[in-house]
């Protein structure tokens, strides 16, 4: 582990070695799951996922971390969180393939989450996160673990590090937005911040 204050050391390293996962372009998942992990992520373009009814649901995972802490008490969990950014007018979505439904099998669509986790999370100007009758979990801690503690920004299994007790950083842009409206007005919404 690191000594007190040098918190930064090892991202800076991941920096200089290239550890960002990094998005300028598009990226499509037609019923899939796109998952960007690295010591930082640079969503700066499109992320498409859709649904299909009663199918698999499409998942977006955007997670900053890397590293391990190994004790007496722990086999190990993401220790370093870095920053995820959400550029300038990027779309990071899931949405409903409709394009073969009618009537009431609307109603039997997956919910898809999006789950971003990080130290710190940036969603710039004009940047949208978008699930369609679903769920968008935003996680900031020091750790880069989910919001339930696991390994992961969804995982509920309690193998993820404590957070040392600092606080993350959620910053979000002039015009950025978090829709998660659903197909019909009475639709459940969801949104979760944590930090």
């Amino acid at each position: 582990a690191p000594a007190e204050g040098d918190d930064d050391v090892p991202l800076e390293r991941a920096g200089e070695v290239g550890m960002t996962a990094a998005n300028s372009g598009e990226i499509l998942a037609d019923r899939g799951a796109v998952t960007m992990v690295g010591a930082n992520v640079d969503q700066l373009g499109d992320i498409r996922v859709t649904n299909g009814v009663r199918q698999r649901n499409g998942t977006i995972v955007l997670q900053a971390s890397h590293g391990f802490m190994l004790s007496e008490y722990s086999v190990g969990g993401n220790y370093f969180a870095g920053k995820v950014t959400l550029g300038e007018g990027s779309i990071t979505s899931i949405t409903p393939d409709t394009s073969d439904i009618t009537g009431l099998a609307a109603d039997s669509f997956a919910k898809g989450p999006v789950l971003i986790a990080g130290n710190e999370i940036v969603l710039e100007k004009n940047s949208g996160v978008i699930s369609r009758r679903g769920e968008v979990v935003i996680h900031a801690s020091p750790s880069g673990v989910g919001e339930r503690g696991g390994s992961s920004p969804a995982a509920t299994d309690g193998s993820g590090m404590e957070t040392r007790g600092d606080k993350g950083r959620f910053v979000m842009k002039s015009g950025a937005r978090v829709d998660v409206s659903g197909l019909r007005a009475d639709a459940d919404l969801m949104v979760w911040l944590h930090g």
